[in-house]
């Protein structure tokens, strides 16, 4: 086990539900600047980065990184009391959409989420990573897309941030306009609002019974229907 507290490694408990958050700025965030928002390097990183970039097609790829850059953005203008590990977000934003890539969907009969914390927590395993930090990612990604009332880690609310901020254009007023700017103009978005509507239409064909089908009925025609981030694709 770590010697750091489950805070520090992004096991504090957090709302789940985005409503019952309370941002500090919520309709007047300051800037956030790239500069402030460091991608972690680490053994862990550089190794995953190695493995996922072969699989991961370029937007999804791009979007992992928006992900954790939004969430991590959003951490610092509005939940600046909030502790995390970026190390293990970082990590779980690159793994987290890597079930839902055309193979590996119908390489399981698994829930995208599901499938892609498992195989996350193998490949962390394989590379001697610290227990708690590969159960972390895991949780992470499994509960990603779990939209439910009660209590989630610090770390799965942070990716649901970031996640729905990109995919659907949620809590848009919680981040500059720069700041979302720069993000864009660094990992641009290359068709994401179909790309991703169409990755959640393919889970859903291949596994009827995909976890998917307990989120809002059409969430990826939100997707295609993501007004704020159509101004970027």
């Amino acid at each position: 086990m770590s010697t750091r507290s489950a805070a520090e490694l992004g096991f504090g408990a957090v709302p789940c539900p985005a409503d019952q958050l309370q941002p500090r700025n919520p309709s007047s965030p300051p800037a956030v600047s790239l500069s402030e928002l460091p991608l972690p390097d680490t053994k862990l990183v550089a190794a995953s980065k190695a493995h996922l970039e072969s699989i991961l097609p370029l937007p999804v790829y791009n979007h992992s990184h928006r992900a954790y850059l939004f969430a991590a953005a959003m951490a610092k203008a509005q939940f600046p009391d909030w502790t995390y590990d970026p190390e293990g977000l970082y990590l779980a934003c690159l793994w987290h959409d890597f079930g839902c890539v055309p193979e590996n969907i119908r390489a399981t009969r698994m829930s995208f989420e599901l499938y892609g914390a498992i195989r996350s927590r193998e490949f962390l395993n394989e590379q001697l990573a610290p227990r708690d930090l590969a159960d972390g990612v895991a949780e992470t990604i499994n509960r990603h897309t779990d939209f439910v009332a009660g209590e989630a880690t610090t770390h799965v609310q942070l990716i649901q941030l970031g996640t729905l901020f990109d995919n659907h254009g949620l809590h848009t007023e919680w981040l500059a306009k720069s700041t979302i700017d720069e993000i864009i103009e660094a990992y641009p978005r290359l068709g994401w609002n179909e790309g991703f509507a169409a990755a959640m239409e393919d889970e859903v064909a291949q596994k009827p019974w995909s976890h998917t089908t307990c989120l809002k009925p059409g969430i990826w025609d939100d997707s295609r229907g993501n007004k704020f981030m159509a101004q970027y694709e």
